[in-house]
C-alpha cells in the first residue's frame, strides 16, 4: 500500500516538535539497547561532541568533555570544562565526573527522573574585580542564565544532589593576591533539589548553578556568590530558598 504525501507530512512535523533534550536522550538510549547487558562503556565521540554542542547552547559558552560512559542505570560524563565566556581560552568551571543515576523507562516521557546527581571533584575558577567580591568574571556567565528557556522538551526531576570535593581557586585583582587554592569542602548533598517541581532543561541546569553557587558563598569572601531573588530568573523561589535551607543543614552535621 502506497503512504499518502499528507501522511509523510504528518510524521515530518511530528518530528520535528521533538526537543533536542529528547533527542540527546533518544541517541544515548539506542546506543545503550545495542549493548545492554554488557555493563559501562564508552560513548562515540560523534555522541560525546553532540552533547558537548547540547550543553554549549543550553549555557551559552563553550564546553569541553573527555569521555561519556552509559550503562544501564547511570550515565558518566568525565573532564567537562565550562569556559569563561569573557575569555574562552579559560576555563570556568572543571569538573572531574559527572554520574547521572536515571530512571531508565523515564529516558523518553515528558518527565525525566534522576534519582541522584554527583558532581565530583568541581573547580571553580574565580577572579575577583572588587574589595567586596560582588564584581567578579561568573558574572557574564550567570547572566546568561537569565534568557528564558526556549526548550520545549521534557521536564527534569531531580531527587538528590551531590557535590564531592567542592574546590575553588580564586584570584583577587584588586589587591594583587596570586591565584590561591581554596580548601575542598566536605561532601555538600541537598534533596529534592527542584522541590518536586520538574523543570526544563535550562531551569534545570540554572538550579544546579545555583547550588554550586550557594556552596561556593560559605567560602570567606564569597558571600556575594549566593543566590538572591531574581539573580538567576529560571529558578522559582521556593526552589532558592529550598536549596539555602538544604545547604544551611548539610553545615549543621
Amino acid at each position: 500500500m502506497k503512504t499518502s504525501k499528507s501522511s509523510c507530512c504528518s510524521h515530518k512535523i511530528i518530528g520535528s516538535k521533538k526537543g533536542k533534550v529528547q533527542k540527546v536522550m533518544l541517541f544515548l538510549l539506542l546506543i545503550l539497547l545495542v549493548v545492554i547487558g554488557v555493563g559501562g562503556f564508552v560513548v562515540s565521540k560523534k555522541s560525546t561532541s553532540y552533547l558537548e554542542k547540547f550543553l554549549k547552547e543550553q549555557l551559552h559558552t563553550d564546553v569541553k568533555i573527555g569521555n561519556v560512559l552509559m550503562s544501564p542505570r547511570q550515565i558518566d560524563i568525565e573532564n567537562i570544562q565550562i569556559m569563561d565566556p569573557n575569555a574562552p581560552q579559560i576555563p570556568l568551571l572543571e569538573v572531574r565526573k559527572i554520574s547521572l543515576d536515571y530512571a531508565f523507562f523515564t529516558l523518553l516521557s515528558k518527565e525525566i527522573v534522576f534519582n541522584s546527581i554527583t558532581i565530583n571533584h568541581p573547580t571553580a575558577y574565580i577572579r575577583l574585580y572588587n574589595l567586596n567580591g560582588s564584581d567578579h568574571n561568573w558574572k557574564k556567565f550567570l547572566g546568561n542564565l537569565h534568557a528564558p528557556a526556549k526548550d520545549k522538551g521534557p521536564k527534569f526531576l531531580a531527587h538528590k544532589l551531590t557535590l564531592n570535593h567542592l574546590g575553588a581557586q580564586l584570584e583577587h585583582s584588586v589587591t594583587g593576591i596570586r591565584s590561591v587554592r581554596l580548601p575542598e569542602q566536605k561532601a555538600i548533598i541537598i534533596n529534592e533539589l527542584d522541590s518536586h517541581s520538574p523543570l526544563q532543561t535550562e531551569a534545570q541546569l540554572a538550579v544546579i548553578v545555583a547550588a554550586l553557587m550557594q556552596a561556593l558563598s560559605q567560602y570567606p569572601g564569597l558571600a556575594s556568590f549566593a543566590p538572591t531573588t531574581g539573580s538567576l530568573l529560571s529558578i522559582p523561589l521556593e526552589i532558592q530558598t529550598h536549596i539555602a535551607a538544604q545547604l544551611g543543614a548539610c553545615n549543621q552535621q
